[in-house]
């Protein structure tokens, strides 16, 4: 797979973000699980040797979406925040108020570490709340249209059928 992130930059995001989630309203990062002889473990984090510290699988999110920042920059660390697979699909599954959060986290940085300023002002959050809405029942009458003529399969799971039988 076509990575765009440099290494060197995935790790160095990584490492500043102490391998963790960084959405301070995770679910999922603080989670404890009880094993039988009541030894407290977290469920989503494991012990790295190689580190030295608790870490979870995380996803490198762009702060400002790549489709709306065309900068040389957009890929360097100031852009980029440690996300846990919950809170990265949340994210992009239209979750207005973690997205400000990240862009201005993504600003902050930017104008901490010297960097000229970007005009973010152009995008109307109430606006985007519209088409968020719009696309929302765009996807839910046509996965209700493709569920009609696939037998009442979902994509997901016509795609999986289909990627298994094709494999056998």
């Amino acid at each position: 797979m076509y990575d765009i992130i440099r290494s060197e930059v995935r790790e160095e995001c990584r490492k500043r973000d102490n391998y963790l989630c960084v959405n301070p309203k995770c679910k999922v990062a603080n989670e404890v699980k009880v094993l039988n002889n009541g030894k407290k473990v977290w469920k989503n984090k494991r012990w790295s040797t190689v580190y030295g510290v608790w870490i979870q699988n995380v996803h490198l999110h762009h702060c400002i979406f790549r489709s709306r920042y065309f900068g040389e920059d957009r890929d360097e660390p100031w852009n980029l925040a440690s996300l846990c697979k919950m809170c990265h699909n949340n994210l992009h599954n239209f979750d207005i108020e973690l997205e400000n959060m990240f862009i201005h986290i993504a600003l902050e940085r930017r104008a901490a570490a010297g960097m000229p300023a970007i005009d973010y002002s152009n995008i109307d959050i109430k606006d985007k709340k519209k088409k968020t809405n719009a696309y929302k029942e765009k996807y839910k009458r046509d996965k209700e249209k493709f569920m009609e003529t696939h037998d009442g399969l979902t994509p997901l799971q016509y795609n999986y059928r289909r990627k298994k039988s094709l494999n056998s």
